[in-house]
């Protein structure tokens, strides 16, 4: 139990996400590895199997600014759009954004234990507003029944790291003192990430939320996770 450990057990956050150029992980997509191809005695094929479906991070490439290395990340699906990002890990925290820059993301915070907890704030869209056009102006900024201007509420993602001792078992492999970080934005979804220290993140769920973080994955609406079925160094 996570009421057991103490200071002793905390590790530094970027123990928790390897990163090198050449780096890959190979992720199931809603656990489907696929199933062999199988043959009679007499050397037929009975059942051609079924492929499975994954994603591929891959490390490929790295760059030095203000002190602190980026990461690239190339992201690859068989359907859908190549996509990029870039981490970086401190003992600190495991940090992720676009490439080159952009709002930060914390996916992992020290201290690594539980109940340790952060707030990413996101930016207001811009909104752009005719000059004359009285209407689009009282739009832009709405207000109270006192006739008061309010300035929008920006959205915030929380985080929190629910325990640093999880099992997580995957179709290839079995992993202990998993660091489980939980992720809520209203309206939007609850995240869970699942760290293992000298491997990375083996597993990620999403979940459809409304006003309130999940405690654990219910598999409802919007749900989709991926789970590592290979790590390559």
């Amino acid at each position: 139990s996570d009421d057991t450990l103490d200071a002793t057990a905390i590790r530094p956050a970027s123990d928790y996400f390897p990163l090198g150029v050449g780096s890959t992980w190979t992720y199931a997509i809603n656990g489907n590895v696929g199933t062999p191809a199988e043959t009679s005695e007499d050397g037929e094929t009975t059942d051609e199997g079924t492929p499975g479906e994954f994603e591929t991070r891959t490390v490929t490439e790295l760059s030095a600014r203000g002190g602190i290395t980026w990461y690239r990340v190339a992201v690859s699906r068989e359907s859908g759009a190549p996509t990029e990002f870039e981490l970086a890990a401190t003992r600190d925290a495991v940090v992720m954004r676009s490439p080159g820059g952009g709002i930060e993301m914390p996916l992992l915070q020290h201290p690594v234990f539980p109940g340790t907890a952060w707030q990413v704030e996101l930016p207001l869209p811009e909104t752009v507003v005719p000059t004359d056009d009285p209407s689009a102006q009282a739009a832009a900024s709405p207000q109270q029944d006192d006739g008061a201007t309010t300035d929008p509420i920006p959205e915030t993602i929380d985080y929190e790291i629910l325990s640093i001792s999880d099992i997580v078992v995957t179709p290839k492999q079995r992993y202990t003192n998993v660091v489980t970080v939980r992720s809520f934005q209203a309206g939007v979804a609850t995240q869970f990430y699942h760290f293992a220290a000298g491997v990375g993140m083996v597993k990620y769920v999403t979940e459809a939320a409304a006003t309130a973080p999940l405690d654990s994955p219910t598999r409802g609406d919007g749900f989709e996770f991926i789970e590592l079925a290979e790590y390559a160094p």
